[in-house]
């Protein structure tokens, strides 16, 4: 019974003890750089940590931070330092008891206090790079404005609002991964700034990561906000408490006129010199005009796996052009296209198959095989596709053949566009000496948008394609 008794009080003994946890930051055998360690911490850290150097273990100075109440603010303390990519290899130790620690006098070491940081704040917010910084952002120049920020954090990395605006500029410029980051750190050193919290939740919400944007979501709602503010929120968590549907399905159905200065891609004369081979006059058909009438309809059916970032895309087109007098070039298309959808973030992966028929009058058509995988990231757009083309009449196997290409595309700025194409033909049966090709096809697209439906283009294009069996003619 004694023994019982015993126990029972060791036990309550135990837990009698306030928990204290210290957090290692560095160490270094040399006093100097101990007390570089020291400044550096204490100039980053909140102005509550308790940061000291302790004297040489096994020949070591060691800075830490002691006396933290909680593994959460630990965590808290350790996680701001990671952010700012510095102390990465520090650690949290957990006392039952306050250790005592031998500590280096630190008399005549001066150090940043709150006090000095207030006024270096002040000193920063009023200077030119600062005011120029803001009047960019106010100008919706983000560009510019993330820029410039992202210069004065480099120097005022504990600064509230560099680090806000910073977050505003990146988010945007679709920035979303950067937005995060300087939010969290913003939220660290105040955690009661309930507008960066309110934008964090957001951008989480954006990149689709839930759970989290969730979890910002309800802190706002347990804490003092605008009655707008916290409407605003519960449409946020009715979104992300309602099931996304597995099945989306879009579709598409378009009816048009057209007119064409030259529907057979004829030429202005009828006859012409071939250059290189006497100046042989040759005879050609000459452009003709026509008006057609298109029907054009799509569908497409999505199936979302893996909390939405996996989905499966199948893709139905149908085209067909008639036109008025020229019946020859009258064609129809029609395109099934399955394919495989991943996205991380900002970063979309696809593997897109596809199978084509595009056939005119008397079946005079071929058929269409291909594979390709793609990267679509923010404004850039890259993919790979191998591509097989079947003709449908027996006179015209002769024609089959394979091709390859690679295509990028970049938007340079926000109105200005890069592409370039790069393919090579190959035939397939060694017959005709007008298939096997390399073509490169580069150009540039100068846009303006004048509404949200409506845009105006200037295109310019320069294609060129050098074929295997040399040809003058061709090239």
């Amino acid at each position: 019974m004694l023994k019982k008794i015993c126990l029972i009080l060791l036990f309550i003994l135990s837990f009698s003890y306030a928990k204290t946890y210290t957090l290692h930051m560095a160490s270094t055998k040399y006093l100097d750089q101990a007390k570089l360690y020291y400044k550096d911490i204490k100039f980053n850290c909140p102005s509550f940590c308790n940061v000291i150097i302790r004297t040489p273990l096994k020949k070591n100075y060691s800075i830490l931070i002691i006396n933290i109440p909680t593994i959460k603010k630990s965590k808290k303390i350790q996680k701001l330092f990671h952010l700012k990519n510095k102390y990465t290899d520090s650690y949290i130790k957990k006392f039952r008891i306050k250790p005592n620690y031998k500590i280096v006098n630190l008399l005549g070491i001066r150090i940043n206090d709150k006090e000095t940081q207030d006024l270096f704040k002040q000193n920063v917010e009023n200077s030119n790079k600062y005011i120029t910084a803001s009047v960019m952002y106010n100008s919706k120049q983000y560009k510019k404005a993330y820029k410039l920020f992202y210069k004065l954090f480099l120097n005022n990395n504990y600064n509230i609002n560099i680090n806000y605006f910073l977050a505003k500029s990146a988010f945007n410029i679709k920035k979303y991964d950067q937005a995060i980051v300087a939010l969290q750190r913003v939220l660290l050193l105040k955690p009661s700034f309930n507008q960066a919290r309110y934008d964090l939740a957001r951008v989480l919400y954006i990149l689709k990561q839930k759970k989290e944007a969730r979890i910002e979501f309800i802190k706002l709602l347990n804490s003092d906000i605008k009655e707008q503010t916290r409407t605003s929120i519960k449409k946020y968590l009715d979104i992300l408490s309602k099931k996304k549907d597995k099945v989306s399905i879009y579709a598409n159905l378009s009816i048009g006129i057209n007119r064409s200065s030259n529907v057979n891609n004829g030429i202005k004369s009828s006859t012409f010199n071939l250059p290189g081979l006497n100046n042989i006059l040759v005879e050609s058909e000459k452009a003709k005009k026509d008006t057609s009438y298109f029907q054009m309809a799509n569908i497409d059916f999505i199936y979302y796996l893996k909390n939405n970032s996996l989905k499966i895309s199948n893709y139905l087109f149908a085209y067909n052009i008639n036109y008025s007098k020229e019946k020859d070039e009258n064609t129809t298309i029609i395109s099934y296209k399955p394919s495989l959808l991943y996205q991380k973030n900002e970063k979309l992966y696809k593997l897109v198959f596809s199978t084509d028929k595009i056939y005119k009058k008397d079946n005079n058509g071929f058929y269409s095989l291909s594979i390709s995988p793609q990267y679509i990231y923010n404004n850039f757009k890259s993919y790979i596709k191998y591509q097989r083309v079947i003709y449908i009449k027996k006179e015209n196997k002769e024609k089959d053949f394979k091709k390859i290409q690679f295509s990028s595309r970049l938007n340079l700025l926000k109105n200005f566009e890069y592409y370039i194409n790069l393919y090579k033909n190959t035939k397939i049966k060694d017959l005709r000496t007008d298939i096997d090709k390399y073509t490169m096809d580069n150009g540039i697209k100068i846009f303006y948008d004048i509404t949200s439906s409506n845009r105006t283009n200037f295109n310019y294009e320069y294609y060129y394609s050098k074929y295997k069996d040399i040809n003058i003619a061709f090239n």
